[in-house]
């Protein structure tokens, strides 16, 4: 095969994922060992040889009680339905790479060599391409079904890449197994967008194939294949609005995923910093790692004070928007920079910021009092009434919910327009329907002749406010989900689609979080009205009384 065919390899069809995102590997490489060294290891052990690398992982395999000629496990092909099962088991993977690798087949088949995805455990789930390799392929097992973890073949890429969790390159005489003194192996373990090794992409062929040009193809499609993992994750979180919640929040707000870098952030954040945030590290910017922010949201908490916002930058509260995939996995977190506190500020600032409520024109001077948890609600309100953010208002009754959404809606560009107001726990599902949506001419016994416009076609140019909006039927959730998502509705007992452009106001007195976590509450919906959270002290907890 030419060089520049070979060189080809490291521009395949991949569609690379950013360089940041993961965590930073390095290399290792078990080339260059000769024979003798590998035959002395055998005999006499390493204690009277020079120090190597190798030696470690062949101890390790030892230890494990893989024998030079092999064990009988690496004898033995998975078949049929244990096979299948194991591929179902690790469909996402699988889904991930039938993207991404089918465009590179030809290229791999003209260097000879074998391209293998594997499970976490070393499994071989798929091969393509091989080449004037693939007879060898076959007879060594590294095929469909054959088991290549250290237990079952010591030291090779694939089974020392899963348990050293980083690119590896094994060539020749390195290998453990006398049998596979024959190969060159690059490969390159895939993590999942929570961290988690979830399989290996290797590609071998003979020794004398060996070529730097392979290693680097391995390394970008595992990491393409991270990337789709990563889309999928999203798409199936149905977090499609992240993007627009970023751009639309005035405050500084940004993504951060696993393992702590910043994925996308808005304008403000940008300006805010002098140093870019995308690619940068939580670590850096806030002071706090993936792992301490996670554990915060496990624990339920949806605010946090941070060590420092920006390099060299003083404390600030910030507000968590969590994004989750399987039960228990945080799939990224929306992190808010609320406004300063007083605490903060008076560091640098010689007089008193005023509050959002002061002057008498202020659509918030209805919200009185000097409470601070009050006071930073609305100055928050104030900061997020302008954008477009769906609100979310969590309080008890009688805490000034409809106060606080009216405020907003006055304070925003849509003020002019209609502020239309519904409590979802008053009515019955069939009546909330048809007042929410409207409904057609003769739709049901006792319709009106003329049909009905709803709330949400008379919010148009407006607001939406929905209280009490957990108290919502399942089917509901589903008919509120389309019109946030395409903007189109339905009247009862029509087919005619209509549109209504509205800005959303949910409230709710309920636990939304524990609501979602047992179904009762659409996950979706809950992200998708959960553009900015506000909250209101109940009476007995406010300091102004």
């Amino acid at each position: 095969m030419s060089e520049n065919r070979l060189r080809s390899l490291v521009r395949l069809p991949f569609r690379m994922a950013p360089t940041h995102q993961g965590v930073p590997m390095s290399h290792l490489e078990l080339t260059r060992i000769e024979f003798g060294l590998w035959r002395a290891f055998q005999s006499e052990g390493s204690s009277s040889l020079p120090a190597h690398p190798v030696f470690d992982r062949w101890r390790r395999v030892q230890r494990l009680g893989v024998r030079p000629e092999g064990s009988p496990e690496s004898q033995e092909l998975l078949r049929g339905g244990d096979l299948r099962a194991r591929q179902e088991r690790s469909a996402a993977l699988m889904g991930a790479a039938s993207e991404v690798l089918p465009a590179s087949e030809s290229v791999f088949d003209d260097a000879h060599y074998s391209l293998l995805l594997t499970d976490e455990k070393g499994l071989i789930l798929r091969s393509q391409a091989g080449g004037e390799f693939g007879g060898t392929a076959r007879k060594l097992h590294l095929i469909e079904g054959g088991r290549w973890s250290e237990e079952v073949q010591g030291t090779n890429a694939i089974g020392t890449a899963l348990v050293e969790e980083r690119p590896v390159a094994v060539a020749g005489c390195a290998h453990f197994v006398r049998s596979n003194h024959a190969l060159i192996c690059y490969a390159s373990p895939i993590r999942d967008p929570y961290g988690r090794i979830v399989g290996v992409l290797d590609a071998t062929s003979h020794a004398e194939a060996a070529h730097p040009a392979i290693q680097l193809a391995v390394l970008h499609g595992a990491r393409a294949i991270q990337e789709a993992l990563r889309s999928r994750a999203w798409a199936s979180a149905g977090e499609r609005g992240v993007g627009s919640v970023l751009r639309q929040s005035d405050a500084p707000a940004f993504l951060v995923e696993w393992p702590g870098v910043i994925m996308a952030s808005n304008a403000t954040a940008e300006r805010t910093l002098p140093v870019p945030l995308v690619g940068s590290s939580l670590e850096q910017v806030c002071g706090l790692g993936w792992e301490a922010l996670v554990a915060q949201v496990g624990r339920g908490l949806d605010r946090l004070e941070v060590p420092r916002w920006g390099p060299g930058g003083r404390p600030r509260q910030v507000a968590l928007h969590p994004v989750e995939g399987p039960p228990g996995m945080i799939l990224g977190v929306v992190v808010v920079v609320e406004p300063a506190t007083d605490r903060t500020l008076s560091v640098t600032a010689r007089k008193p910021v005023p509050s959002v409520a002061a002057g008498a024109t202020s659509p918030f001077a209805s919200l009185l009092g000097s409470d601070p948890v009050m006071r930073r609600t609305k100055e928050l309100a104030a900061r997020i009434a302008p954008s477009n953010l769906p609100v979310l208002l969590l309080a008890e009754t009688g805490t000034g919910k409809g106060l606080l959404a009216r405020a907003i809606h006055n304070a925003s560009g849509r003020g002019r327009g209609p502020l239309m107001d519904i409590n979802c726990g008053a009515l019955s599902p069939q009546l909330l329907e048809s007042e929410l949506f409207g409904y057609a001419p003769g739709a049901f016994t006792g319709a009106k002749r003329s049909g009905h416009e709803g709330k949400i076609h008379h919010a148009a140019g407006g607001t939406l406010f929905l209280d009490e909006v957990a108290e919502m039927s399942p089917s509901l959730q589903v008919m509120l989900l389309k019109v946030l998502e395409e903007g189109v509705y339905y009247r009862v007992g029509e087919n005619q689609p209509r549109r209504s452009d509205f800005r959303l106001i949910a409230a709710t007195c309920r636990d939304l979080d524990g609501l979602v976590a047992d179904g009762t509450f659409r996950r979706d919906l809950y992200y998708r009205i959960r553009g900015a959270t506000l909250t209101l002290p109940t009476l007995r907890e406010r300091s102004d009384l």
